[in-house]
């Protein structure tokens, strides 16, 4: 039997028996039904994938400056997704524990990035413009790069909002801020848990039950919650901050599982509900959207 599971020639015809046929064909059918199950599961993995993708990045069209940060932005949505460990992901259960926290922390600002260049384009365009000229520096720190503590979270409170005395520019433009909230948020929450609510078939799920479970005031607040908790568990790998190894036990296959779970769970709610907005752009229809957010729920 030659290399790689063919025949040897010469072998065939030393001993012409079917035995040995048999076996090299039901070893060839072994293998290609292994790369058709592996196909199978690579494919379904890209659809969820792909799912999660539009419920972020939406579906943009066209050869403009913001349709083309998406599409870059749901490219590489898709390449971090499929670094997560099963089920979410394409790594096996033992994959390496210091790179997860990474690929999970990474999904989730990036969605937000994402999200933030489809609520404020302005935020994103200029930050995108600044990367193209010559005298960018990715040595320097930029001031105006996107940072999770004021432009995902709102950097204080913003109470009364609607002070007359307020001047725009002082009015928190966050992912997740009052303004947001009260602006963008609240409307798109009430018409989406509407479109669920009235779905056939029915969706169903725990993320689905969490949900439908808040008052449109509540979304944001413990939406927020979700982010920023989920946020600062994923930084204590990163920064490595377990410094013995009884601290590290929290960074086991489980715990793990769990982090992305809630990453999940924060991403692919906000990106149902973001596609409920009426001013954000490139909105897949409301059927699409539900159907992707049937993967997640």
């Amino acid at each position: 039997m030659a290399r790689g599971g063919r025949p040897d020639p010469g072998a065939s015809r030393e001993r012409p028996c079917d035995i040995g046929r048999c076996h090299t064909a039901q070893s060839a059918g072994g293998v290609k039904g292994a790369h058709v199950e592996r196909a199978v599961r690579v494919l379904l993995l890209r659809l969820e994938v792909t799912a999660l993708a539009s419920l972020i990045c939406g579906s943009p069209t066209g050869t403009g400056a913001l349709a083309d940060t998406l599409q870059h932005l749901a490219t590489a949505l898709e390449d971090l997704r499929l670094r997560l460990p099963r089920p979410y992901g394409e790594q096996d259960e033992d994959a390496d524990p210091l790179a997860i926290p990474f690929a999970a922390r990474a999904l989730l600002e990036l969605s937000c990035t994402a999200m933030i260049a489809r609520a404020d384009p302005f935020r994103v365009l200029v930050v995108r413009m600044a990367q193209q000229q010559g005298s960018y520096d990715p040595a320097q720190r930029h001031a105006a790069a996107i940072q999770w503590q004021g432009d995902v979270l709102s950097s204080g409170k913003t109470a009364p909002l609607w002070d007359p005395t307020r001047a725009p520019s002082s009015m928190s433009r966050a992912l997740l801020g009052d303004y947001m909230q009260e602006t963008l948020w609240r409307p798109a929450y009430v018409r989406c848990i509407d479109a669920i609510s009235m779905a056939s078939p029915r969706i169903s799920g725990e993320r689905v039950r969490e949900l439908l479970a808040k008052d449109e005031r509540a979304f944001i607040p413990w939406i927020r919650g979700q982010a920023q908790a989920a946020y600062s568990e994923a930084s204590k790998g990163i920064h490595h901050e377990f410094l013995t190894s009884s601290t590290a036990r929290h960074y086991d296959s489980a715990t793990l599982e769990q982090l992305v779970g809630k990453i999940i769970t924060v991403c692919s709610v906000l990106g149902c509900v973001i596609n409920f907005c009426e001013h954000v752009p490139f909105r897949p229809d409301e059927g699409a959207t539900l159907a992707a957010f049937r993967r997640f729920a």
